[in-house]
């Protein structure tokens, strides 16, 4: 146990070095910084207003209803069902699911093109506004907030990317 205690020290204090040699130190979230900003949540409102992509969400809604209405309808009456209508009830909530699952990727496939389209518009703005933001409070180090344990709420930048991609033209 205590040889796994001196390699566990040894092996943090090979992580945490050169945090401690850094100056400052800030946490930044990239994809929530971006997809805060006014032009994503834009893109967000138009994929919503497509007419196809409705119909998409509006299926996919009727169907989970369709699925969760006929699994109640089921379990409250199911027992008292022939044996073909239980076969023909389980083999139509199977189709139902798989229908449903295949339009929320659907609509995850859509809402995935548009948040990488505005990720890949928001490129140089994004190295623009975290320069400028690590010149002006002389950081040194930036770390992923999704890599970070615990940090205080001062050290996260991303709010303050967010708006200064706002504020770019």
């Amino acid at each position: 146990f205590m040889r796994f205690t001196q390699f566990l020290s040894i092996v943090a204090l090979v992580f945490i070095a050169p945090f401690a040699l850094a100056g400052k130190i800030a946490v930044l979230n990239i994809e929530g910084a971006v997809l805060q900003t006014e032009a994503a949540k834009k893109a967000e409102k138009a994929l919503q207003a497509r007419a196809d992509y409705a119909a998409l969400v509006a299926k996919a809604e009727s169907m989970k209803a369709e699925f969760e209405a006929l699994a109640k309808e089921e379990k409250t009456k199911g027992e008292t069902w022939p044996a073909d209508k239980k076969q023909e009830t389980k083999k139509k909530l199977k189709s139902l699911n798989e229908d449903y699952q295949e339009s929320v990727k659907k609509i995850q496939g859509e809402q995935q093109k548009v948040v990488m389209g505005i990720m890949q518009e928001m490129q140089p703005k994004l190295k623009a506004a975290i320069d400028e933001i690590v010149a002006a409070e002389k950081i040194d180090v930036i770390v992923k907030s999704q890599a970070v344990f615990l940090a205080e709420p001062a050290a996260d930048i991303t709010a303050k990317v967010t708006e200064k991609l706002n504020k770019a033209k």
